[in-house]
């Protein structure tokens, strides 16, 4: 079997071109290929100092003054070591895994695209069964539930419940571009109903990570020819979140065939994170690990020309 560790440090000496390892490395590369291959192929080096912390050394994130304190005052030491928890637990849960960040981003956007979204509004919604952008006249909206009626009486037809979907509006020569949910279909009114998932802002595209989509996209386990269909819903440079029916672990090897307009991209990455929202589809971040030099650059125009 082959196990990637990424983001391992290394020390590399510029007199002898060598490269070598410190020895708390490679005890932590070692309990990570024993403790967490199992379930992961591909394992981030952040990830295995974080278990091995845990389990293995748990204070040794502690301060050397700790350790003195330990038999001088027990019980400050103890209130030190409760304290230096919490902090590596903000640490890991807020700042590397970053939700304070994604959950403030996420209320700006709801909030902008509520004041901004106004009825009677014309939107363009993108769907991964059309060529071309469908227009609509926004009818009425409640939270982040937004309620539409297209121009034109045959677009409907191919929507289903829980397809993702992009709208696109503009205000004040601000584009925003929203990643959604259809959530109900009245195909004899001809309308959709759909919740917003993010937004993002054409004026900063450039420094926007994520990018919503709708295209069709094969994946399968690493080494498998057992192909399962699913639709990319986010996309970025470093990974993308697809919708699919089947189930696969977190930490897994994956190979994804993303359905472009003009090539299909294939695509090695490693699950990262699941959504389940209780229905038979899951949702799975996927960071990129592998795609080749031609397929990185086309990838990189396709986002810019999104």
């Amino acid at each position: 079997r082959i196990i990637a560790v990424k983001n391992v440090p290394i020390n590399y000496c510029v007199k002898c071109s060598e490269n070598f390892y410190a020895d708390d490395m490679v005890k932590i590369v070692k309990y990570a290929i024993k403790n967490m291959s199992e379930k992961r192929q591909i394992i981030l080096y952040e990830d295995a100092l974080f278990e091995y912390r845990k389990n293995i050394k748990p204070d040794s994130i502690l301060p050397d003054l700790l350790k003195i304190q330990k038999e001088a005052d027990p019980e400050k030491a103890k209130e030190q070591k409760k304290e230096n928890e919490e902090k590596q637990n903000y640490i890991f849960d807020v700042l590397f895994y970053g939700k304070y960040y994604h959950d403030c981003i996420k209320t700006l956007d709801e909030k902008m695209s509520h004041e901004n979204l106004q009825i009677n509004s014309v939107i363009l919604i993108y769907h991964y069964v059309s060529t071309k952008p469908l227009k609509c006249i926004i009818k009425d909206k409640k939270d982040n539930c937004i309620i539409s009626k297209f121009l034109n009486e045959m677009s409907i037809l191919n929507f289903a419940e829980s397809d993702p979907i992009v709208a696109r509006f503009s205000v004040n020569q601000i584009g925003y571009n929203i990643g959604a949910t259809v959530n109900k279909v009245d195909k004899k009114n001809n309308k959709i109903e759909f919740s917003i998932n993010r937004v993002d802002y054409f004026r900063e595209r450039r420094k926007s990570d994520r990018f919503p989509v709708s295209i069709y996209a094969d994946m399968c386990k690493l080494y498998s020819s057992k192909k399962h269909s699913g639709i990319v819903k986010d996309l970025s440079r470093q990974g993308l979140f697809i919708c699919i029916k089947d189930e696969f672990a977190i930490g897994s090897g994956v190979e994804i065939y993303l359905q472009t307009k003009h090539k299909i991209i294939a695509i090695i990455g490693s699950i990262v994170r699941k959504q389940d929202d209780g229905t038979s589809i899951s949702g799975y971040g996927v960071e990129i690990v592998k795609i080749s030099n031609t397929d990185l650059e086309y990838l990189k125009q396709y986002i810019i020309n999104l």
